[in-house]
């Protein structure tokens, strides 16, 4: 009788052992929660990509500051050749390499996919030159050879064309090497145009001095409206009696 109680402790403690388990499944569940989001960045990377095939060697390219750089070249490992880069910076460096299989065929080729990505804490602004070389191992001579060069321009930053101001105000670049932020300014307060100069023969928005003498085209600018015209500035507006007063 003690034999069977000891039997059914060890079944209890069994099945107190299985809960655990069952918590650990939902566990992982979680995990492929995360996993989900990594394949979104992946889609994020795949998006912003540039890429360069087997007929791109010798040639310059110019990207900007974030795009991965994705080299496919055909490949065919079950001969004992891959490529391999050989020549390179230290700022754009070593890529990561997947393989793409063919139609899955024994012995066919496939896609060697090389990525470098060119987003860092570093700048990689500039040209970078790389070479690589298809053979067996790291010696003997290559089969072929591949060179590419990559210019990385700057991230454009934002400029006033992304901006909306509010009203009574309007957009200018400010900040270092002649403007790197967008700011919102108050419109400056337009006077009222006015007459002015020694024989009101001047339409401005504040007072004026000029030689005081008489000729007889002032005289046309006495019955003249002086207001703001098209382009923002003060003038007298253009009549007819006031273009064959002037031009008699």
């Amino acid at each position: 009788m003690r034999i069977f109680v000891l039997v059914g402790g060890l079944t209890s403690l069994a099945l107190l052992a299985l809960g655990p388990v069952g918590c650990a499944t939902e566990t992982s569940g979680a995990g492929d929660e995360t996993n989900s989001t990594g394949e979104d960045e992946a889609g994020t990377d795949e998006l912003r990509q540039f890429q360069i095939g087997d007929n791109d060697s010798g040639k310059t390219f110019a990207i900007v500051e974030g795009q991965n750089v994705v080299l496919k070249l055909s490949s065919n490992p079950t001969t004992g050749y891959k490529w391999s880069v050989v020549s390179t910076d230290r700022t754009f460096g070593y890529p990561k390499e997947d393989f793409l299989g063919g139609n899955g065929a024994v012995g066919s080729g496939g896609t060697q996919k090389l990525t470098w990505k060119t987003k860092s804490p570093l700048s990689m602004v500039g040209a970078h030159t790389v070479k690589l070389e298809y053979k067996r191992g790291t010696s003997g001579t290559p089969a072929k050879t591949f060179t590419f060069t990559i210019e990385i321009a700057a991230t454009a930053g934002p400029t006033c064309a992304a901006v909306r101001c509010a009203g009574g105000t309007h957009c200018e670049m400010k900040g270092l090497n002649g403007g790197a932020t967008p700011v919102c300014i108050r419109d400056a307060v337009l006077g009222t145009c006015e007459k002015t100069g020694c024989s009101g023969q001047i339409c401005a928005d504040q007072d004026r001095f000029s030689t005081c003498e008489f000729r007889p085209e002032y005289a046309c600018y006495r019955t003249a409206a002086c207001e703001r015209q098209a382009d923002g500035a003060c003038g007298f507006t253009s009549t007819p009696a006031l273009t064959s007063c002037l031009v008699p």
